[in-house]
């Protein structure tokens, strides 16, 4: 028999010298699956920002199914959605993954954005299947304009620290002039 809910039961003997003196009383708790959970963190590579490196970790009470990560791409004139399988340990309650994305291979366009986020699915076949989603992470590809109008910004701050270490260096140079004239002067 499948148990779905809590009950109680008995059992009782009997036999031709005795009959039902005694009985068993039992308790059956139920106890429900919980939906599964996720959590993920996108690690930032400040060298190549065209790879995303995301780092995942799933819980649940008994167990996972499917692990899917979905990517849906809008572009000025066309939207894709593309869904991969993640393989991780389905018969442990917790475990770690990680994805790399390239941004590069896939089809966003400049000034086109992608929008991604994991689903995981427990392995509960008799109540049905629960899931969880993570949040959704978006990157916008920049066009030329935005990567000039970035690439002018960072040559605009470069050039500011530099010209704040020239300062600092002839400011000590001038206090060593100044050591160097009291030590002669002594």
């Amino acid at each position: 028999q499948q148990i779905f809910d809590p009950l109680k039961y008995s059992i009782s003997t009997s036999n031709e010298f005795l009959s039902f003196a005694d009985s068993l009383h039992y308790n059956i708790d139920v106890i429900q699956d919980e939906h599964p959970s996720i959590s993920i963190e996108e690690v930032f590579d400040s060298i190549n920002s065209t790879k995303k490196l995301i780092k995942g970790i799933v819980r649940d009470d008994y167990g996972f199914s499917n692990l899917i990560l979905s990517m849906k791409i809008k572009n000025l004139e066309t939207d894709t959605t593309i869904t991969e399988k993640i393989q991780i340990n389905y018969k442990n309650n917790n475990e770690v993954f990680f994805k790399a994305i390239d941004t590069e291979i896939l089809p966003i366009q400049a000034g086109g954005e992608m929008e991604y986020f994991f689903t995981i699915y427990d392995n509960d076949k008799i109540n049905g299947y629960k899931q969880s989603r993570s949040d959704f992470i978006v990157f916008k590809k920049p066009t030329k304009k935005d990567i000039i109008t970035k690439t002018e910004k960072t040559r605009e701050e470069i050039e500011k620290e530099m010209e704040d270490q020239l300062n600092s260096l002839e400011s000590l140079a001038k206090q060593i002039e100044e050591i160097e004239k009291s030590l002669i002067e002594e």
